[in-house]
Parts: structure tokens; C-alpha cells; sequence
């Protein structure tokens, strides 16, 4: 759990961002979780 710890206040903003999308647009949620595994979130491959 190391590297969230360094890399967390680097993503508190984009984060922050993702929180309030999801907020407006709950249907995103539903369809980031129904893809690939094999395709996963950008923010995850760089972390």
C-alpha cells in the first residue's frame, strides 16, 4: 500500500473530479464497471 500513499496526493484532484462526474452521471459508474478486465482505468495502468 505504499505506492497509494506516494501517489495519492498527486490523484486528490483528479479524484475529486471523477467524484463529481460519478455524482452527475451515476450511469458512467455502471458502465466503467461492466468493461473488460482486460481494458482497465487509465489511472490504475499508471499507478
Amino acid at each position: 500500500m505504499e505506492w497509494v500513499r506516494a501517489w495519492a496526493p498527486h490523484a486528490k484532484q483528479e479524484l475529486v473530479e471523477i467524484a463529481k462526474i460519478m455524482r452527475r452521471f451515476p450511469w458512467m459508474v455502471e458502465v466503467v464497471r461492466q468493461r473488460p478486465v482486460s481494458n482497465p482505468h487509465p489511472y490504475l495502468v499508471e499507478a
